[in-house]
């Protein structure tokens, strides 16, 4: 699952950084993963997956995207 988490993160800085440009704000970077965690998550709720089990993806996810995205981010 932290593999999949770590994927995710990654992709989802790819994307942000291609849609918001070089010069994202870090508010802007958090509601983007916010809003791919808060998707994803749900779906591995209704998979069955552990709280213990999405509270680790999601921040393996965070982690993964903030090291991608950092950057791109202008504060």
């Amino acid at each position: 699952m932290r593999r999949a988490a770590y994927a995710l993160g990654a992709r989802e800085a790819k994307l942000a950084a291609a849609a918001l440009g070089a010069c994202a704000s870090r508010v802007q970077a958090a509601a983007w993963i916010n809003g791919a965690i808060d998707e994803r998550s749900e779906e591995l709720r209704r998979a069955g997956a552990s709280d213990k089990d999405i509270e680790v993806w999601d921040w393996a996810c965070r982690i993964m995207f903030m090291l991608k995205i950092r950057h791109a981010i202008v504060d």
